[in-house]
């Protein structure tokens, strides 16, 4: 087991600690990524001797360790065009609990508030490809590419990436450019739980595929997803789940016309006994019935969800 950098973890540098995260209290790693003033031959250990990329510090890192990246630079005179982490990321099976976590001044959303990211010019890969148990992402954001297939992606039979977290982060222009996967896209996981997250015209936002089983206990609470229909499917597509979880989700456009689903929220899925609830969601449509916001599925409930003048009714 690795020693911590700092005896009292990150607040031995003179600052709180970031969120829920105690980082290093517990004798394991914290790893600095600065894509601007870092370098991969540095130590990563220090924020004076930070990494350039997010790889080199996943490749560095150990179980329950956890990488803060720096928001990239901004231009001073017009106060924007600031700079995108790039590249594609794959966290392999043996970094389990890793926390990738941004430190932005917040949670809103546009120049030098979150950590961009965005892939290679020309990849078809995932940003994130997650293989290991337990990963935390928290405050980034996501940019796709032309060809890209998603931000995130978890699939439980490459490796067990169950537990998988994605906290306070900001996805957007995946829209049309999927190509079948979600722009958070997991594989028969399990406790998945996907909070606080906002998605611009991300084509099918948040996709949960049972391919040898159905998702377990999926969790999606407090969301935002906006944009223009056209680019737009599903915005949440259920695979079949149980336990399912979609709490307090808002949908600030209309009903999506840029796909084949073009609901707000599909339930599907015959691989076993689909159980959950929809619960507080708010839909742009006018029209309140639940048929025209939600496609359900035996054993998936919904309660006080609302239209854009009414609750939905049955």
């Amino acid at each position: 087991m690795g020693f911590t950098n700092f005896p009292n973890g990150v607040t031995s540098m003179g600052a709180p600690v970031p969120g829920s995260h105690y980082a290093g209290w517990w004798g394991k790693n914290v790893w600095f990524v600065d894509d601007d003033g870092g370098g991969d031959e540095q130590s990563g250990k220090t924020p004076t001797k930070a990494l350039k990329t997010i790889q080199s510090a996943i490749t560095r890192a150990s179980y329950h360790d956890t990488i803060f990246l720096k928001p990239r630079e901004i231009d001073q005179d017009t106060h924007s065009s600031h700079g995108y982490y790039t590249g594609t990321n794959i966290i392999p099976a043996n970094k389990t609990g890793l926390a990738i976590i941004g430190t932005g001044r917040g949670a809103g959303i546009g120049s030098g508030v979150q950590c961009m990211v965005e892939p290679d010019a020309a990849s078809t890969d995932e940003t994130f490809t997650v293989q290991s148990p337990a990963v935390t992402f928290e405050n980034l954001g996501v940019k796709a590419v032309t060809s890209s297939k998603g931000a995130i992606y978890a699939d439980v039979q490459v490796a067990h990436a169950y537990g998988l977290t994605v906290s306070n982060c900001f996805f957007k222009d995946f829209k049309a450019v999927n190509g079948g996967y979600g722009t958070i896209h997991t594989i028969t996981t399990h406790w998945t739980t996907i909070q606080h997250c906002y998605f611009k015209e991300s084509g099918c936002a948040i996709s949960h595929t049972a391919l040898i089983a159905d998702a377990r206990n999926p969790t999606i609470r407090d969301c935002d997803f906006v944009g223009s229909a056209a680019q737009w499917d599903a915005d949440i597509n259920i695979g079949g789940a149980t336990g399912l979880i979609i709490d307090n989700c808002r949908f600030h456009h209309p009903v999506g016309t840029g796909g084949s689903l073009n609901i707000y929220i599909h339930c599907g899925g015959t691989t076993g006994a689909n159980t959950g609830m929809i619960s507080n969601c708010n839909f742009s449509k006018s029209t309140v019935t639940v048929a025209h916001c939600i496609t359900l599925v035996t054993g998936i409930l919904n309660s006080h969800c609302y239209g854009s003048d009414a609750i939905l009714d049955t």
